[in-house]
């Protein structure tokens, strides 16, 4: 199998040192150290141009995963309670049993320029980020082809929704095409996404200037991803709070179709959706 997903503990400081947050692994939480599990250094930059990484297996041979592949990590957030794919090696090597340099166990080896921590975790999916008839990823699992390409795509969504960094992209994009040449941008899923049919500079307008026209909302925030995230029920309020604030404006609307204010610039007074 060329592709794996491997469960580590969450890390706020973005696997670059020891974090102290909540983990539900007994090795973590057994670490006389407290939690400065060997992962909590996946994502720091080496003097080198090699990176050794680490994922717990507890002495599980990893018998199927072919050498160049990538290896995708995932993570719960105990803070909100979601599970993130947070990065990837690729071109990896996984070697066991694993091995000890200084401090820290490894069994992970890829050149670092194939390494990427994504600014902003990707929503874990099952369905489609798993095979059929699996369930979960206890230590690391095995992942088809579909699945890795999908997950890409994903990162790829999400890249482009999150403006990520020239950089970054780039990255993500170079190392995506080397494996799935044809990949297309998937729309990412965030953890309280819901369908509007409000255009969203009308959702800004109305959550900016009109509070008491909005429905109740849920609300979630992620420490690691460092943004707020909402989601309405009360479309039709909506509707009629960014209708006034367009005839109000000068422009002619209608209410019974869905409202785009993108559609209406200066110089141009009249729109009907």
């Amino acid at each position: 199998m060329r592709f794996m997903l491997a469960n580590t503990t969450w890390n706020s400081k973005g696997w670059t040192g020891a974090s102290s947050d909540r983990s539900g692994f007994k090795w973590v939480a057994s670490d006389p150290n407290k939690h400065q599990a060997g992962e909590s250094w996946n994502f720091e930059e080496p003097t080198g141009k090699w990176k050794y990484g680490f994922f717990e297996n507890l002495g599980r041979r990893v018998r199927d995963f072919e050498d160049g592949g990538i290896v995708f990590f995932i993570s719960k957030n105990h803070a909100d309670g979601t599970r993130y794919i947070t990065g990837f090696y690729a071109g990896t090597t996984v070697f066991t049993p694993r091995q000890t340099r200084g401090e820290h166990p490894r069994n992970l080896k890829a050149r670092w320029s194939n390494c990427l921590k994504l600014p902003i975790n990707l929503l874990f999916r099952p369905d489609r980020h798993l095979p059929s008839g699996t369930k979960t990823v206890r230590y690391f699992a095995y992942i088809e082809d579909a699945q890795a390409k999908n997950i890409l795509s994903d990162m790829l969504g999400l890249a482009q929704q999150e403006d990520f960094d020239g950089n970054t992209g780039r990255r993500l994009f170079r190392i995506t095409q080397r494996y799935f040449p044809q990949v297309q941008r998937a729309r990412p899923q965030t953890a309280t996404h819901k369908v509007s049919s409000v255009s969203v500079a009308g959702r800004r307008y109305v959550a900016k200037e009109s509070a008491e026209y909005l429905g109740p909302s849920t609300i979630k925030l992620s420490k690691d991803n460092a943004k707020l995230q909402r989601s309405y029920r009360d479309h039709e309020a909506l509707k009629h709070k960014v209708a006034e604030y367009l005839v109000g404006k000068g422009y002619v609307v209608s209410t019974d179709k869905h409202l785009d204010l993108s559609a209406c610039k200066d110089g141009n007074k009249s729109s009907s959706k």
